[in-house]
């Protein structure tokens, strides 16, 4: 019985060794079948990008816009994703500075002069959801969805493909006169872009944003206006011997349309027209006539129609409605909420070799048309640059909760900003 019993607890203890082997084989399987899917994630995300040339610019391109619309940039808040662009640029071997715009705030410029011919450009700023944001962005398909897809990250993915792209095809980045600019506050009062026409001044400037790859060779005109309106309080029961500023407010409104602005067409903007925005009264009381009421427009203008023309024919209507028109200003002195109408002639070199590029590339002419509201164009214009606006993703997705962007059309923006870097090294701009 002693033996038998002996031999029991050596079976029992060895027993249990296996069982404690056998936990452990288990465990060190289970770290290191975690570890592989950590590196066949790391090797999905970097399998695109080697010796930093691009196997694949669809999937990079894809990897690399989720990467960053998962960057919150609201306009005033776009610390965290210049810090990763500026990291993304280093390593990818670009030469990239930082150019201060105000606390905080910096314009990313990658580039080897302080001279440029050309700037590309575009901005790093979000607008801030009005709606409940995840921040997450969503693949289906060749499409990411998300905040910022179509204005503008899709545009910085782009830029930072078509540079790689160039570079592969020869082109010596570091002897072009050129910059690439990522800009702040596109969004907000268009400091960024400001700034960077006042340091810089290029001759010509490429400013992307989403135009479906059609070329944006004019922009319209516009203003921001207050209008209030004065009117008579009294008891409501008595509103025979009262004037309701919120009535006189939207009879306004409603004749905005008969405004001979309204008339004007032009075939690259199309019509002009004020919108009103914001409708509100100067009180909450339920018993008696407000005697004051505010309203918010925003003015759309054509080439031919200035702001002067505009602010004459709006302050007339108001006249008539004891309305006062304020055009409104901004946070940064001198600085206005209006710009005249812009348009780069037909004979610009940029324009020509745009032309020329996107046609090989896409298979036919680009539609030319004038972008309907303000970008950072009109403050290079305004410095003395050529300007054309240009990029991937339909705008009309922009600033909504369904707001995506094909990504193959990124890869295709990609491939005329190469050509056009390929002309700038030979000199044809």
């Amino acid at each position: 019985m002693s033996s038998l019993f002996s031999g029991f607890k050596v079976l029992s203890f060895a027993a249990g060794l296996s069982g404690w082997y056998t936990l452990f084989l288990k465990a060190a399987s289970s770290i290191v079948s975690m570890e592989a899917e950590r590196t066949n994630d790391r090797q999905v995300q970097d399998s695109t990008e080697s010796g930093n040339g691009i196997q694949d610019p669809l999937a990079w391109a894809v990897a690399e816009l989720v990467r960053q619309v998962e960057i919150s940039s609201f306009s005033g808040e776009e610390t965290l994703f210049t810090e990763y662009l500026c990291r993304r640029c280093e390593e990818l071997d670009f030469h990239v500075v930082r150019d201060s715009v105000s606390p905080d705030r910096d314009n990313l410029i990658v580039g080897w002069t302080d001279k440029p011919t050309l700037a590309l450009m575009a901005h790093t700023d979000t607008i801030r959801p009005r709606w409940e944001h995840s921040g997450k962005a969503e693949i289906r398909g060749t499409e990411v969805w998300g905040l910022g897809a179509v204005d503008d990250k899709g545009s910085i993915v782009a830029l930072l493909l078509g540079l790689v792209l160039a570079r592969e095809a020869g082109v010596p980045l570091q002897r072009l006169p050129m910059i690439v600019a990522f800009t702040v506050d596109e969004e907000g009062d268009g400091t960024g872009s400001l700034a960077l026409a006042r340091t810089f001044g290029p001759r010509y400037a490429l400013v992307l944003e989403g135009t479906g790859l059609d070329l944006a060779v004019a922009e319209a005109g516009h203003l921001d206006v207050r209008v209030v309106v004065r009117g008579t309080s009294v008891h409501t029961g008595e509103f025979e011997h009262g004037d309701s500023a919120l009535e006189k407010a939207a009879r306004l409104v409603t004749e905005l349309n008969g405004l001979p602005l309204a008339e004007h067409f032009d075939p690259l903007i199309g019509r002009s027209a004020f919108n009103a925005i914001s409708f509100h009264s100067g009180t909450s009381e339920l018993n008696a006539l407000p005697d004051r009421a505010e309203l918010y427009l925003v003015g759309r203008l054509g080439r031919g129609l200035s702001v002067r023309q505009a602010l004459d024919q709006l302050r007339t209507l108001g006249d008539r409605y004891d309305a006062e028109v304020i055009l409104v200003d901004t946070p940064v002195p001198g600085l206005m909420e209006c710009s005249e109408p812009i348009e780069t002639p037909e004979s610009s070199p940029l324009l020509g070799i745009l032309q020329q590029e996107i046609s090989e590339i896409i298979g036919h002419p680009p539609r030319l048309f004038g972008t309907h509201s303000w970008t950072d164009a009109h403050n290079l214009f305004e410095a003395g640059a050529q300007t054309a606006v240009f990029g991937p993703g339909d705008p009309k997705t922009a600033h909504g909760k369904n707001e995506h962007i094909d990504v193959r059309q990124i890869v295709l923006c990609a491939r005329i900003i190469r050509g056009i870097l390929i002309r700038l090294w030979r000199e044809d701009l």
